[in-house]
């Protein structure tokens, strides 16, 4: 994975941290960036299009971030995706159930660009351990 150009899907049910984060993506480099407002919406983009990344809201309505991370882990075909799990919520419990399900990384909102950028740096590195 180039961390130059990425195709990369935010799932995150506030407009306004999906505002926030494509702003933040469009400062580190020439990306493909899609947005979705939620978990249903992730399913159906993660089926038809080819992501490198997902940037992941772990507490959504009806579809949360850990039912997204599940069927991520079902389906061979998305083995390479890398999913950073962001979220406001801090909850060791949480957190865990994410690093369990699949996630590559969790950072905790709020967050720098330049974190960000750290994190998809380090990802587009590291090969995926299953």
């Amino acid at each position: 994975m180039d961390p130059r150009s990425l195709s990369i899907l935010v799932v995150d049910d506030d407009a306004l941290s999906l505002r926030l984060l494509s702003r933040q993506l469009d400062r580190l480099g020439d990306h493909r960036v899609d947005t979705v407002a939620g978990g249903h919406e992730a399913l159906d983009h993660l089926a038809n299009r080819v992501y490198d990344l997902v940037l992941l809201d772990l507490i959504m309505p009806r579809i949360n971030g850990i039912d997204v991370l599940r069927w991520i882990a079902r389906r061979p075909a998305l083995d390479d995706i890398r999913v950073i799990v962001i979220s406001a919520e801090d909850s060791h419990i949480s957190l865990r159930a994410a690093w369990a399900n699949g996630a590559s990384d969790v950072l905790l909102k709020p967050f720098s660009t330049r974190t960000l950028e750290r994190r998809i740096s380090r990802l587009s590195a590291t090969p995926i351990l299953h």
